[in-house]
């Protein structure tokens, strides 16, 4: 189901296509059964950062991605999907047999209870609209859960009031 958020742009809302847990795969084994090559180098033997591809396209049929890492470039840089050839693996170029991709969640995620605490207190100050309330208290919590809070930028006493 597709919505647009229009607080956030007014002239060109955004388009929020909502996923469910189950709309989620688990990648990892299809990527170690379809992917032999070395996926941080090109055709060419260059180094590709995956933090700086911009832009993927995929062809059916072809045993390779094509990548851009930036919007101004014209043409693709060639991302091989298959090393060379080994005794122990027959596989033949350009053919793919099927895969049948497994869920990567079979429930929905559980979020720590300190972190619905604090989406609950959202609610009550009326920060999260009443729209989606009913989406945040809906979540369920486990003990198990951990919250991982990224390192900040800047820390407490990395900061000095020279702005006085």
């Amino acid at each position: 189901m597709g919505h647009d958020f229009e607080g956030a742009r007014r002239k060109h809302p955004y388009s929020i296509i909502e996923l469910c847990h189950d709309d989620f795969f688990d990648l990892k084994d299809l990527k170690e059964k379809t992917i032999s090559g070395d996926m941080s180098k090109d055709s060419e033997q260059k180094s590709v950062s995956w933090m700086e591809i911009k832009r993927l396209k995929f062809q059916k049929h072809e045993r390779h991605i094509l990548v851009k890492t930036g919007y101004s470039e014209e043409s693709f840089r060639i991302l091989p999907l298959e090393g060379p050839p080994s005794r122990r693996r027959a596989k033949q170029p350009g053919h793919c047999r099927p895969y049948n991709l497994r869920k990567k969640y079979q429930s929905r995620l559980s979020i720590s209870s300190a972190k619905k605490k604090d989406l609950l207190s959202l609610c009550s100050t009326g920060a999260i609209p009443p729209a989606y309330q009913e989406f945040w208290r809906s979540l369920s919590t486990s003990d198990r859960v951990i919250d991982c809070l990224p390192e900040p930028d800047i820390n407490d006493g990395d900061v000095t009031d020279d702005d006085d």
